[in-house]
């Protein structure tokens, strides 16, 4: 299947899910995501907001605030580049073109080694290339700031055979599911709880 098939046959997945759904299993893998030690070792979370579909992660955004870190979402520029911008309780969020919510006020954030990157995409594989929704943002951000490391979160329904990836595509550090978390070698790892 092509990237474009793909896209389109997980985007028709995804939205079958009821909002209950969407919830339930968002929280599982927000969970999930908070007992690895990517996000143990991480001041700051650099997430996004959800929508159309996309796995919640308002329950690790509550976490992450509760346990001292700070959240940033982002913000998209010109060029199909992105920059990010801290978060706080109760700030306004505002549609941008693409109609995602996002931060107009907030302190820009400097990118660093340490920041645990949240990636959204539309599928994955076993070696946790993605497919995301086509405009090259996360891969231009990931190709700027390779020493940041990168989570996919999504759910399982989620993983293709196989994605075909090209040269600019780059590859998360992980994907977590509802079920299991996939590395970037290919080989399945389990949580302590499993």
């Amino acid at each position: 299947m092509t990237k474009k098939e793909i896209r389109a046959e997980m985007k028709k997945r995804r939205a079958a899910l009821s909002d209950e759904e969407v919830i339930r299993l968002g929280d599982r893998i927000s969970r999930r995501i908070l007992e690895t030690d990517r996000y143990a070792s991480a001041d700051v979370i650099l997430s996004y907001y959800a929508v159309a579909g996309e796995v919640s992660l308002a329950l690790l955004h509550k976490k992450a605030l509760e346990d001292g870190k700070r959240v940033a979402f982002p913000v998209c520029l010109p060029g199909n580049r992105m920059e990010f911008r801290y978060i706080e309780e109760g700030m306004k969020l505002t549609d941008n073109a693409y109609h995602i919510p996002e931060p107009i006020s907030g302190e820009k954030v400097c990118p660093k080694s340490g920041m645990l990157l949240i990636v959204p995409g539309v599928s994955f594989d076993e070696e946790c290339n993605r497919i995301g929704y086509g405009g090259g943002f996360y891969d231009r951000f990931m190709a700027e700031y390779p020493e940041l490391s990168g989570v996919m979160p999504a759910y399982e329904f989620q993983k293709a055979e196989s994605i075909p990836a090209e040269a600019t595509d780059i590859r998360v550090s992980l994907v977590v599911t509802e079920e299991r978390t996939y590395c970037n070698t290919g080989i399945e790892r389990k949580t302590q709880n499993e």
